[in-house]
């Protein structure tokens, strides 16, 4: 965080129309936020003071991860040019609310569409071969210049905890806010044809390859978690899981998604209303159903009633019906969430293969994860 200084920040401040011509930065100091929350960038709080009409006093300043194998991944996946693009083009024009945004920079490099045509081509390629091919990925940890500063809520909301979970009450306010965002670009088919906002369906098989390289480490790291019902399942996804995900991105409506939709990205009001969304580093098209059933399976307790589950959906469902949605049925959407939980459920031991956990919440996050999808997919048949 050492390149924030007084004299960049008074750049990039007068830059944006943040403070006039007249006023200076004159000091900077900074706060490492989030240790053990988030796999692929860092946070700061930046505490700045000026000579002449103050600015924001406090900002937060996000940058891609120091740890070298997560910052790859977030390289092979483009999530540091995504979230900037999609905080500076997208999200403006949307029903969700966001932090205000003093700067969204990432430079260019010219190689994102050559990236984007060599996963196409990959694609291609035998899975005995991909999987190879994964694996080196994941070495290449070298990101262009990437900065996000963004409003400082600390002082006004208070960030979700995806370790505690949610109660049903809160979950319901959150799906209504999710329900309004999904319908805003239900159906959309004039996203920006960018590299950064491709659907996951170019690179189906290349995820299956991580599941394939890392799920038998998985059960053996992480199997205590998981009933003999979820193994069976997570094995049978060697079988099912290429067409099940195809299938998911090309049959049901597609909208824009923000893909790492939980509570650790969300900040609620003194009431508990959700007053904020942050971290859209994997935002893509998709199907709605995907952010549903990624905030139930990692937010609410392994406990939780399926029949509360079931209400859960069908309220969202509700609201996407008072938002203009039609054509999409409640028994539609049901059994594609009975599908995303499968989808879930072969992504999840890529995820925990390839990432740092960093501190032992980070470590807790993933475990009560685990144990939450576990119980959750126990309704699905072997």
């Amino acid at each position: 965080m050492a390149g924030f200084t007084p004299e960049w920040l008074t750049h990039v401040l007068r830059h944006g129309g943040f403070i006039p011509a007249s006023t200076t930065a004159t000091s900077v100091t900074h706060e490492v936020l989030g240790q053990g929350e988030g796999f692929m960038g860092e946070l700061a709080r930046l505490t700045v003071g000026y000579d002449g009409e103050p600015g924001p006093a406090t900002l937060i300043a996000k940058i891609p991860t120091q740890v070298a194998h997560n910052r790859a991944r977030g390289r092979s996946l483009g999530v540091y040019q995504r979230e900037v693009r999609v905080y500076a083009d997208l999200l403006p024009d949307l029903p969700i609310p966001v932090p205000k945004v003093y700067a969204a920079i990432y430079e260019e490099t010219g190689e994102e569409p050559a990236i984007l045509e060599q996963m196409r081509k990959a694609e291609k390629l035998p899975l005995w071969l991909l999987r190879i091919l994964v694996r080196r990925a994941a070495s290449n940890a070298d990101v262009p210049p990437t900065v996000l500063l963004l409003e400082d809520l600390g002082a006004s909301a208070t960030v979700g905890d995806q370790v505690a979970g949610a109660s049903i009450e809160v979950a319901a306010g959150v799906l209504e806010t999710l329900a309004r965002f999904h319908a805003a670009s239900w159906g959309v088919t004039d996203l920006p044809d960018e590299p950064y906002l491709q659907s996951p369906i170019v690179i189906t098989r290349i995820l299956h390859a991580g599941y394939r390289n890392s799920y038998k480490r998985f059960i053996e790291q992480m199997g205590h978690l998981l009933s003999p019902h979820t193994i069976d399942l997570l094995r049978a996804v060697k079988r099912t899981g290429i067409a099940r995900r195809r299938r998911l991105y090309t049959e049901p409506p597609q909208c824009l998604l923000h893909v790492d939709f939980r509570l650790d990205n969300l900040f609620f009001d003194d009431d508990e209303q959700l007053a904020c969304v942050i971290d859209w580093q994997t935002s893509t098209p998709g199907p709605a159903v995907y952010d549903l059933c990624y905030f139930l399976t990692g937010s609410l307790a392994a406990a939780t009633a399926e029949s509360d589950i079931d209400d859960l959906i069908a309220r969202y469902h509700q609201c996407l019906l008072a938002s203009g949605v039609t054509g999409y049925s409640l028994e539609q959407l049901r059994s594609d969430y009975d599908d995303c939980l499968m989808v879930l459920l072969e992504g999840m031991p890529l995820g925990v293969d390839d990432l740092e956990f960093g501190d032992e919440r980070g470590r807790e996050l993933i475990e009560r994860w685990i144990e939450r999808l576990d119980a959750r997919v126990r309704h699905i048949p072997a």
